[in-house]
């Protein structure tokens, strides 16, 4: 039997954080939720995790009201992509969806309405499902694949 250890020191800290999704890319540990830098902290909803050290992710996600959240992760096409409820992502505007290249975060264009909650590839093709209904003026009911 093993045993379990914390090792969320200086990321997920506050009563109303929560860590919802975890992806492993460029052989580091992301993980990703509600949670935003106080009292020293890093992360903003998401941050990574060497084996010995957590590391900001190019300040991660905004946090605005609301706003700030994320709920999902997935690898694609060596690109870490991430999902949830928010309008920034590092210095790149992002309607609920954004990807990481290694070095700098990049929306992907569209303008959905409502959060997206998970992240999918299936015959080279990318999958969203979400509360959204649009994307634009697009009616996209919970579904939408990205081309």
């Amino acid at each position: 039997c093993g045993s379990w250890i914390d090792i969320s020191a200086t990321v997920v800290a506050g009563s109303s954080s929560w860590a919802s999704s975890f992806a492993v890319y460029h052989d580091e540990l992301y993980v990703a939720g509600n949670f935003a830098k106080i009292d020293g902290s890093i992360g903003n909803s998401i941050a990574r995790y060497d084996g010995n050290l957590w590391h900001d992710v190019a300040d991660g996600v905004a946090h605005d009201g609301a706003y700030g959240q994320v709920f999902c992760m997935h690898v694609y096409d060596n690109k870490l992509y991430i999902g949830g409820l928010f309008q920034i992502v590092g210095t790149a505007t992002a309607s609920n969806i954004a990807y990481w290249d290694g070095s700098v975060w990049h929306g992907l264009g569209g303008t959905f309405n409502n959060s997206i909650l998970a992240i999918e590839d299936w015959r080279s093709e990318l999958y969203v499902g979400g509360r959204f209904t649009s994307i634009d003026t697009l009616p996209a009911y919970y579904i939408a694949k990205y081309y």
